[in-house]
């Protein structure tokens, strides 16, 4: 663990390794071991070359934590692999190669951190490889943090239309799949980020009391940097939708709005948009209420300030974190429960099924009957994001979760 509560919900978008202490010690990390990571070294480079100002650059500026420096190992040769595996489909077995390279030096660094005291061995899901042969040996409790349905189920169920009951069982065949799932069954425990998760791993009848669940929040940055909520009370119904893609449930969007022609509405898609998704739905994009644009992430919050209504009917996701940002935003949220959120059917928005165009053109035409009420709904949802779902509850539900796995086990009557 860290100094700072809130550090697994930051860095949660980038590859990590991290050696826990016992809680009782009152020291919470030993090692932190990681991609690209804005070192003191690297931040110089950087200053020297005059780049800090790029948009790519900056954010990897803003992943710093409040991890005492020699604590921290970033493996930038894994992470370069990495990156270029996906520039091109001949690139892609490069991915993998970077994940085993990752683990490996990972498992480099055990033995020392095991030395030190360090008894839990926290890796996400594909990077731990062999690092994690390595920790079973030495004692330690393994911790796998996986942060999307289980691997059978990426590619199957955006397949069934988010139907999990009819979704395809079998083994994954793609090969970053394959690694992940590798690294999945290896661990003595794993930690999932949402209630959907978790059930996709108990469809494939994993026991239990192996899966451990703590919803990841919103990143404290997003809120800080949040602009107030405008007044819109006239006008198209204003909706957005995050991302248009076939997981994210890009064709039960397009085939409710297509025909939802009782609601003065319009729709702006906040993402850039794949090449099959524009050859499929080329007609409806070009839909004059429909609008495409590619904001920044640092932009992502006045988006959503300007909308009254987020959908995001997804197939597959672990627990999207556009959600709670919706949600922060003061949007009223129809998402589906495969979105793996906190939103409640009725008090935060809707929920529904994820392959039921009609169903969300229902919901759409409700909340556009109930249009004066969305700015007080979403008010509440936004005080419910931030007192519940903050970094330093995150961390705070790790924290617990250590504890638990550390405690001794009870002795036999």
């Amino acid at each position: 663990m860290c100094t700072s509560d809130s550090y697994l919900k930051r860095l949660q978008p980038v590859p990590y390794c991290h050696f826990g202490r016992t809680v009782r010690q009152g020291r919470r990390i030993d090692r932190f071991v990681t991609g690209a990571y804005p070192t003191l070294e690297a931040r110089k480079i950087i200053r020297r070359l005059g780049l800090s100002e790029q948009v790519k650059i900056a954010r990897l500026l803003g992943r710093e934590e409040a991890i005492p420096p020699e604590k921290v190992r970033a493996l930038w040769l894994s992470e370069v692999l990495f990156q270029a595996g996906h520039v091109a489909p001949l690139l892609a077995p490069l991915k993998v190669a970077a994940l085993r390279a990752y683990g490996r030096t990972a498992a480099k660094l055990l033995p020392q951190a095991v030395r030190d005291g360090a008894r839990i061995y926290h890796y996400r899901a594909g990077f731990g490889g062999r690092s994690v042969d390595v920790a079973r040996k030495l004692g330690m409790i393994t911790l796998c943090d996986h942060s999307i349905v289980h691997p059978t189920f990426v590619a199957s169920l955006p397949e069934s239309r988010g139907r999990l009951e009819t979704a395809r069982l079998d083994p994954p065949t793609d090969p970053f799949e394959r690694h992940i799932l590798e690294d999945i069954d290896a661990a003595d425990h794993l930690l999932l980020n949402s209630a959907f998760v978790k059930q996709t791993f108990l469809r494939l009848h994993y026991p239990k009391e192996k899966l451990n669940v703590v919803y990841q929040g919103i990143d404290d940055a997003f809120l800080r940097d949040l602009p107030a909520r405008g007044q819109i009370r006239s006008g198209p119904l204003r909706l957005l939708a995050p991302a248009f893609s076939l997981r994210k449930g890009a064709p039960t969007i397009a085939r409710a709005l297509s025909e939802l022609d009782d609601v003065d509405w319009s729709l702006t898609i906040s993402r850039s948009i794949g090449p099959d998704m524009k050859s499929e739905f080329g007609d409806f994009l070009a839909h004059p209420l429909v609008t495409c644009i590619e904001p920044e992430r640092t932009e992502l919050g006045r988006v959503m300030t300007e909308h009254e209504v987020v959908i995001f009917p997804s197939y597959a996701e672990g627990s999207a974190r556009i959600i709670f940002e919706s949600l922060a935003a003061g949007a009223y949220v129809i998402t589906s429960p495969n979105a793996g959120s906190v939103v409640e059917d009725g008090v935060h928005g809707r929920l529904i099924s994820p392959w039921d165009e009609n169903e969300l053109r229902k919901v759409i035409r409700h909340a556009a009957l109930i249009r004066d009420d969305l700015p007080k709904i979403g008010a509440a949802s936004a005080a419910f994001v931030r007192e519940r779902y903050s970094q330093s509850g995150y961390g705070r539900e790790v924290l617990a979760l250590y504890q638990r796995l550390l405690a001794p086990e009870p002795a036999l009557a």
